[in-house]
């Protein structure tokens, strides 16, 4: 049985698993296709790379991705337009 790569062990992890993989350094080649862990697609995805059902991967860059609960989320977007 081969060993499953990082990015094939995204897929399938957590929102979490998947900040740290990419802090981490791993290479994902499009991040517009990065996985999901559930939960419905946001209706504002700009700067939005992931999500779950709570919470959401954020940022403009390498630098600056977190993870923010929906709710943060939507309370700050009017804020950011």
């Amino acid at each position: 049985m081969s060993r499953k790569t990082s990015y094939e062990e995204a897929r399938q992890s957590s929102l979490e698993s998947l900040l740290e993989q990419l802090v981490a350094g791993f290479h994902f080649p499009d991040w517009t296709d990065l996985p999901v862990f559930g939960g419905k697609e946001p209706e504002d995805t700009a700067g939005v790379w992931s999500w779950d059902s709570e919470n959401l991967l954020v940022g403009t860059c390498i630098g600056d991705l977190e993870i923010v609960s929906r709710s943060w989320y939507a309370e700050e977007l009017p804020c950011q337009q």
